[in-house]
């Protein structure tokens, strides 16, 4: 898209904001739903993923991480740009509004609000502690997001991996931070054998498990 395009976009995307906050919040959500709902159901994926996941991260990054999870993610954010669902911001990050990020999460959170182990996105630390410190992640979660730091009140990280390991479909595994501590069959052994793309830049090994079986995983 050239730099023509994208200022339109741009321009287009704040009105389009400018004329929603104008609406009360229901209707807001129920005008940003169709819009949604207009959507391919890869690309409504693809748009989940950037409001709980993604946003922030560089194109070229996201695009990778996407494909790995097999959605076909330039032509897909594209669609979205188009939509004003998203932006690309001068540095070539992935945007939205926190009102439209913060609109969509509750999308993802409202048909579970008191049981996020049955979310399809998690990104909130301290549910995600409760959730693998008491072993009750679910075949519902698609994408995890969470700091290493936030499970430092976990008695050892092998009971915080196989909490992981229960969420048989998740694709896309996002861990910031370092465990200094962690021995590496308790990091591995509980990877779950669904993942796609996994994005550690501090994982603290040379190599992958030989426990974890990664025959779905696209890249790293």
């Amino acid at each position: 898209m050239d730099k023509l395009s994208r200022v339109y976009f741009h321009i287009k995307f704040f009105d389009t904001l400018a004329e929603l906050e104008k609406i009360p919040l229901d209707g807001t959500l129920q005008k940003l739903e169709l819009s949604y709902k207009g959507l391919d159901s890869n690309y409504k994926e693809i748009f989940l993923d950037v409001a709980c996941i993604l946003k922030g991260w560089q194109e070229h990054k996201a695009i990778r991480g996407l494909e790995s999870c097999g959605f076909h993610a330039i032509r897909g954010l594209s669609v979205l740009e188009k939509k004003s669902l998203i932006t690309i911001s001068g540095d070539g990050c992935l945007d939205m509004h926190d009102h439209i990020q913060e609109m969509w999460r509750y999308i993802v959170r409202r048909l579970h609000p008191d049981e996020p182990n049955k979310h399809s996105r998690l990104w909130i630390d301290e549910e995600i502690v409760d959730i693998v410190a008491n072993n009750r992640g679910t075949e519902e979660t698609k994408c995890v997001k969470f700091r290493l730091d936030s499970w430092s009140n976990i008695n050892n990280p092998e009971t915080g991996m196989k909490g992981l390991g229960n969420m048989e479909k998740l694709r896309l595994l996002l861990v910031y931070g370092y465990g200094s501590s962690w021995e590496f069959d308790e990091v591995g052994e509980y990877f779950p054998n669904s993942l796609k793309y996994l994005a550690w830049p501090k994982y603290p090994f040379c190599s992958l498990p030989k426990t974890f079986q990664a025959s779905n995983l696209v890249a790293l």
